[in-house]
């Protein structure tokens, strides 16, 4: 083996073994501090999404599992599977692919649930209405401010029954404090404010809504490099009103469109208000 080669061979496995060990800082930056991995059994009868930076872990799903195995007793020979796929393109997490338990689960498509119950199609649109800007009464009645139905039935369509949600709202870190400084005061004109966690009730710092545990009907905030990151548990009706809510406040307060990039509701460049 020639110099050249040699030296190639100890640089390439110098970045491989450094980049293994800091996988955790550089998914930060290319995933976000509080990535989510969703596990389903094969017809999605179960489904659980771990977040291992806030706590829920493969035990925390197992145990969940057991207890949902236990109380459905038809369903005993199910089995989890993880609905995410290695990338070998990321060499960074090869140590974490072979190592990590949650790739030791088999691997299958997502399934997108079916619902239990029928969907109150008006229930949905009663909450997409409320949510709008100068609100009244009269407003349910008003013709101009209905819904297109294949619009509302795209997004039942799209719901789950675990009541499970999260979204990215376009309020970026890098926004001057100017900005940011306003954040809070939005925060504590939305339904269910509790304040920021501290003395062991949430994680220090994290903004709550109706409850500081996850597992119960809650609304958490963080920032993440994608934007303002929201997680919630509750009713899919609630939840689009609450957030449509949000929006609406946060852009008549901090003075440009606020939304999701995801849904094609504001761009990657801020709109300022005029």
């Amino acid at each position: 083996m020639t110099k050249k080669r040699i030296i190639i061979l100890t640089i390439f496995s110098t970045i491989l073994i450094l980049s293994n060990i800091y996988s955790g800082y550089i998914n930060v930056f290319t995933e976000g501090l509080f990535k989510s991995y969703l596990f389903q059994t094969e017809k999605a009868e179960f489904e659980f999404w771990t977040m291992p930076s806030k706590g829920r872990n493969i035990e925390m799903m197992e145990l969940q599992f057991e207890d949902f195995k236990e109380q459905n007793p038809e369903y005993s020979d199910l089995e989890l599977h993880r609905t995410f796929s290695r990338n070998p393109l990321k060499f960074w997490n090869w140590f974490d692919y072979l190592a990590n338990d949650r790739y030791q689960y088999k691997y299958q498509n997502k399934i997108s649930q079916a619902f239990e119950q029928p969907l109150d199609i008006n229930e949905i649109e009663t909450a997409f209405i409320k949510a709008g800007p100068n609100f009244q009464e009269s407003d349910l009645n008003d013709p101009k401010r209905s819904i297109p139905f294949e619009y509302i039935e795209q997004i039942t369509n799209e719901m789950n029954t675990n009541n499970e949600y999260e979204c990215n709202m376009n309020i970026r870190y890098d926004l001057p404090d100017e900005i940011w400084n306003r954040i809070p005061n939005i925060y504590k004109q939305m339904d269910g404010w509790l304040g920021f966690g501290k003395d062991g009730k949430g994680e220090k710092g994290i903004p709550y809504w109706f409850s500081y545990i996850e597992e119960e009907k809650s609304i958490s905030a963080s920032v993440e490099p994608s934007g303002l990151h929201f997680c919630a548990n509750m009713e899919y009706s609630e939840w689009i009103q609450w957030k449509t809510k949000f929006k609406n406040l946060a852009t008549k307060t901090l003075g440009f469109k606020v939304g999701e990039i995801e849904e094609g509701e504001v761009g990657y460049e801020i709109e300022w208000m005029q």
